[in-house]
């Protein structure tokens, strides 16, 4: 069976994945638009065309550049747009965290460079960020503490929480879910017109 490998090391059948594509990109787009992740998690400008699917954030053209040559160790960048496939376990990060929980967990707003400063500012600000969790105001013990936050109490606008990937038909060996339908007897997709 031929497979594919998200970027974060899991593999699913190519055929699943493929056949998921389209509501897969719908349910990015519909993330990307959320009033939260439609400003660059990095810079704050818009539009959001770059993920960092590892830190689950979306960012700018300039700073998915940025990001790409920073190393995978730190982040693994991903268009959003364009010809990638996207795998469940990619969007569930991206859902779980998004740019708000990832503002509280590493911080950095407040200490942004300028617009025009050279992209090798820019560089070392997201190494700070993400790597040495230089502007972090959350001890590293309560990280997982974040990440497991009610989505309900920490987020107005979300969703439907955590239950995107209980609808993407995915039947892989990996720990991907099977699809059901919501109480209202429609795919999670649908309310969205896809």
């Amino acid at each position: 069976m031929d497979s594919w490998l998200s970027k974060l090391g899991n593999s699913y059948p190519r055929k699943e994945i493929e056949l998921n594509e389209k509501a897969s990109k719908a349910f990015l787009d519909k993330l990307r638009h959320l009033p939260h992740n439609k400003k660059c998690a990095d810079c704050g400008m818009e539009p959001t065309v770059w993920a960092s699917v590892n830190l689950g954030v979306f960012l700018c053209l300039r700073c998915g550049s940025i990001h790409r040559g920073i190393g995978t160790h730190i982040s693994i960048p991903k268009g959003c747009t364009g010809t990638y496939l996207w795998g469940p376990d990619e969007l569930q990060n991206m859902e779980s965290m998004g740019n708000d929980k990832a503002e509280v967990m590493y911080g950095g707003r407040e200490n942004r460079p300028s617009d025009n400063a050279s992209d090798e500012t820019w560089k070392q600000f997201i190494i700070d960020k993400y790597e040495k969790r230089k502007f972090s105001k959350v001890p590293e013990v309560q990280v997982a503490d974040l990440l497991n936050l009610d989505d309900k109490n920490f987020r107005s606008d979300k969703t439907q929480n955590n239950e995107a990937y209980d609808h993407l038909q995915f039947s892989s060996t990996h720990e991907s879910k099977k699809m059901h339908k919501t109480d209202g007897g429609d795919d999670f997709f649908s309310q969205y017109g896809v």
